[in-house]
């Protein structure tokens, strides 16, 4: 039974690459991602005898089936073949966004930093234990470590701007910024690492790809090549980390566990391709919903100041118990549907799943028509693809609600301060197709006839 979402995957995967022309890009990815959970799931079940704590029912493979179908839809709409140019409406707002996230990031480094290697020496299990601990030491600093947190959270706009830095060597753009924006950008593994989490080496690893694959034909050869050195540099030291947690977590375990054949890889296939399997144990408790006190509570703390009410927080152990006298583990990864339907009930993570996939759709209809992404638009559809893509695991964006709001701002800046004289066009080379009347930015019309990159006047 557990084969039915695999299964709907693979068939999601299939029709999007017919759409797209066989080509492997952005969305692709996000959807092999899932592919691969899948597949993880299924050598957890047929090697390793790994099994669900409940049996498998119909219902909520359905459910979950239905929920990404409608999330892949939303974003089915991006086409390789058919995005052809990049406008970036504001390009003295973008050097100024690069100084921010510049000065933030090595600011926010520099906080985290001390925190992150006491966290990963010693007995780095035991200070996963204590994380009670660290949170206080952290939370001690108030309001600067609320900035610092919102810094390395916003990690994924340092990866955007040195890719649009990379796709314009020689054309206004800076291979030495570059750099410094994609160093930079390991603020948010720093960040995780203070805390003993590996979130941040794999979601560096998300976003990076995502892009990469954005950016690609974008980018020259030179570009290119930099950007894969770069990766390497970044991501070695990143490993590093994630290992050391990891290997934390394994001499946690029951020893008569680790003495097992495979135990490691057992355990990594646990970390990646698990959820189906506690999707289905959590979703059959059908506990009472949290209410937004879980992965929503930024949002409720508004409501609430805004309609006057004062709910009480959720204290963890309360709401746990709900699923710990079944034997199923609530904080283990479900997806980001198992964290809807766990906050909001089934028909809010339906409905919610559904909001979301319009407003992706809606964020590339531009695209769609005309094959042109403005850079505001390009934000929208980064932060919303992003909640499918991490949400692999869970609803990751629960701890990064006020970044999402930055992103936000960020994008209707760019809209709203767009310049004639300040706009930026990318474009990854001639058209294949013909532009529908009124459709083409008059400042576009040189495109055609000379280079990739222009400086709009």
């Amino acid at each position: 039974m557990f084969l039915l979402p695999v299964v709907v995957i693979a068939l999601m995967y299939a029709l999007y690459q017919h759409r797209n022309g066989r080509v492997f890009g952005a969305v692709s990815f996000i959807i092999c991602v899932y592919v691969f959970m899948g597949l993880s799931g299924i050598a957890l079940y047929l090697f390793f005898e790994y099994r669900e704590l409940h049996p498998v029912q119909i219902e909520p493979m359905i459910f979950l089936s239905l929920c990404l179908c409608i999330a892949f839809y939303g974003i089915f709409s991006y086409s390789d073949r058919r995005h052809r140019i990049l406008i970036i409406e504001n390009v003295a707002l973008l050097r100024r966004l690069e100084a921010f996230q510049i000065i933030t990031s090595v600011v926010a480094i520099a906080f985290f930093l001390p925190f992150a290697l006491n966290a990963l020496s010693g007995n780095v299990g035991e200070n996963r234990w204590n994380l009670g601990q660290i949170e206080e030491q952290l939370g001690s600093h108030g309001l600067i470590n609320t900035i610092m947190s919102l810094a390395g959270n916003l990690f994924f706009l340092s990866i955007l701007l040195a890719f649009v830095n990379f796709s314009t060597l020689g054309r206004g753009g800076s291979a030495r910024r570059a750099k410094i924006l994609l160093v930079l950008s390991s603020v948010y593994v720093v960040y995780t690492s203070a805390y003993v989490s590996r979130d941040g080496f794999v979601s560096w690893v998300f976003l990076f790809t995502f892009l990469y694959l954005f950016f690609r034909d974008f980018m020259p050869g030179a570009g290119r090549r930099w950007v894969k050195r770069m990766a390497l540099v970044i991501a070695l030291p990143a490993l590093i980390a994630f290992s050391v947690i990891t290997m934390s977590r394994f001499s946690s375990q029951d020893s008569s566990v680790l003495a097992e054949d495979g135990s490691l890889l057992k355990w990594l296939l646990v970390y990646s391709g698990s959820q189906v399997f506690n999707f289905n144990d959590q979703y059959l408790i059908d506990a009472p919903p949290t209410m937004g006190l879980v992965y929503f509570k930024e949002v409720v703390k508004l409501a609430d100041v805004a309609t006057g009410a004062a709910r009480q927080p959720l204290v963890n152990e309360d709401w746990w118990e709900n699923y710990t006298a079944y034997g199923v583990e609530p904080w283990s990864f479900q997806t980001f549907v198992g964290s809807f339907v766990l906050d909001l009930t089934n028909w809010g993570a339906l409905l919610l799943t559904m909001g979301i996939a319009v407003c992706t759709r809606a964020s590339l209809r531009k695209q769609a028509k005309t094959g042109v992404f403005d850079f505001s638009n390009l934000l929208y559809f980064l932060l919303l693809s992003q909640i499918v893509l991490q949400g692999v695991f869970y609803y990751r964006q629960f701890s990064t609600f006020y970044a999402q709001i930055a992103t936000i701002l960020i994008a209707i800046s760019f809209r709203l301060l767009r310049r004639e004289g300040q706009v930026l066009v990318l474009e990854k080379g001639p058209a294949t197709h013909s532009f529908a009347p009124g459709t083409v930015p008059p400042v576009m019309a040189p495109l055609w006839q000379n280079a990739r990159y222009h400086r709009a006047k």
